[in-house]
């Protein structure tokens, strides 16, 4: 046959996998090596290579990050990542840490990943937080409840304005719903 011929159906049949390729690609997922999240693990695995705990890490839904311990070949699942617990981000220097960037659920986003605050979920999420309700943990870790968060901030009347009650001077009165300890309010006028 015609040399152009075979020269074009070639052609043709690299565009095809370079157009099946296209939309494949994804953020890489990072490490840090002699470093560790501390308390945070959900499940521990015996793997054969590093990589296999990035597998591991895709499988289970509230996976937001990951430690792997060098010369144990252990892979360790956590439910938080460096961001939201810099507290519990250590040195180790058998260990890395690598944080999940692709299909990561957002924090507080499901029932199963409740966050401890909504100041959790905006150190978490960064720019991606929005106005809106999120699953946090009330009275320290026993129940999980929907909380409205703003900036940082939870709203224990969820979208809706308190009245205080207070006129000339006096003192006003009003009700929380949520249960569990009050440490900071903010008051806007």
């Amino acid at each position: 046959m015609n040399s152009k011929f075979w020269l074009t159906v070639m052609f043709l049949t690299s565009r095809i996998g370079i157009l099946d390729a296209i939309g494949q690609c994804h953020l890489a997922e990072y490490s840090i090596g002699g470093m560790f999240l501390r308390g945070h693990t959900i499940k521990t695995y015996r793997v054969g290579l590093p990589e296999d705990c990035y597998f591991k890490c895709l499988e289970e839904l509230i996976c937001q990050s990951y430690n792997y311990v060098r010369g144990q070949n252990l892979c360790e699942l956590n439910k938080r990542t460096k961001e939201a617990r810099p507290e519990d981000f250590e040195p180790d220097w058998k260990r890395f840490y690598v944080g999940r960037v692709t299909h990561r659920v957002p924090l507080g986003t499901i029932r199963e990943l409740p966050a401890e605050s909504c100041y959790e979920i905006t150190a978490s999420e960064g720019n991606e937080v929005v106005k809106r309700k999120y699953w946090i943990y009330s009275d320290g870790n026993s129940g999980v409840i929907e909380a409205y968060c703003e900036d940082g901030w939870q709203k224990i009347n969820g979208e809706k304005p308190v009245c205080f009650g207070a006129k000339d001077n006096d003192y006003g009165a009003f009700n929380i719903t949520k249960s569990g300890r009050v440490k900071t309010m903010k008051l806007i006028h």
